[in-house]
């Protein structure tokens, strides 16, 4: 799954984002996460950093969602969609950004062995 979002102010740090964005956007609770990646971009402001964590979904319960993205129905709408995870899968789909299709694309062996504790 790929869940985004930032740090706020109330969060202790990278991995509490994480966790609070898991809960939002997926009712879900992971098992432990892994930081596999950085994606660097050099913003108008400085430069921005995306941790990307690997992680196994451990529940997930979609009424649970509450993040602000679920009451602005002008924002759209926020589908869940299982794939398998493979490459020939996970290419058939438009993963953002590009960085991160790519470090998956071509690490999707080792993110898999890196999940299954």
């Amino acid at each position: 799954m790929t869940i985004g979002g930032g740090v706020e102010p109330t969060d202790v740090g990278v991995e509490a984002a994480l966790h609070r964005e898991v809960t939002e956007e997926l009712g879900g609770t992971l098992h432990t996460p892994q930081l596999v990646h950085l994606i660097t971009d050099e913003l108008d402001g400085g430069t921005g950093v995306q941790h990307i964590f690997v992680a196994r979904l451990k529940d997930m319960d979609l009424s649970r969602r509450t993040g602000s993205e679920f009451s602005k129905p002008e924002r759209g709408s926020y589908d869940v969609i299982r794939l398998p995870f493979t490459t020939e899968a996970l290419t058939g789909i438009d993963l953002m950004p590009p960085q991160l299709a790519e470090f998956i694309s071509a690490n999707v062996t080792a993110l898999r062995s890196v999940s299954e504790w």
